[in-house]
């Protein structure tokens, strides 16, 4: 089993944020049903000293999916350090990178995997 950690770098993402988890969580649902040789094992945000409450919205989150996992930044890095800083953070074999404003759907991880 192939295991997927998507990685999401955060800064103002309050008003997807939890659009962009359901999105992952029905993909990854899918992935169960279908018996995928894959598994979405993670979701990590990245919280780059974000400046609205994204913070409140990933804790939320992470409390109802026991896959989102957020790591929060001492200070502003920016969106490249943040996503490393959430590779670093990662378990999974492969990596996909989002954006907090849903520029890049979940649902494309499936069309890039051939899943």
């Amino acid at each position: 089993m192939i295991t997927v950690s998507t990685i999401t770098p955060v800064y103002a993402g309050e008003a997807f944020l939890e659009d962009l988890i359901e999105e992952i969580a029905e993909v990854r649902g899918r992935w169960v049903e279908r018996s995928a040789p894959m598994q979405l094992a993670e979701a990590i945000f990245v919280n780059d000293s974000s400046r609205d409450d994204s913070m409140a919205v990933l804790l939320e989150m992470e409390e109802r999916y026991p896959w989102v996992r957020v790591v929060q930044l001492s200070r502003n890095f920016g969106q490249h350090r943040a996503t490393v800083a959430g590779i670093l953070h990662s378990s999974g074999d492969w990596v996909v990178t989002l954006d907090e404003d849903l520029q890049h759907r979940p649902y494309d991880i499936e069309r890039m995997l051939c899943v």
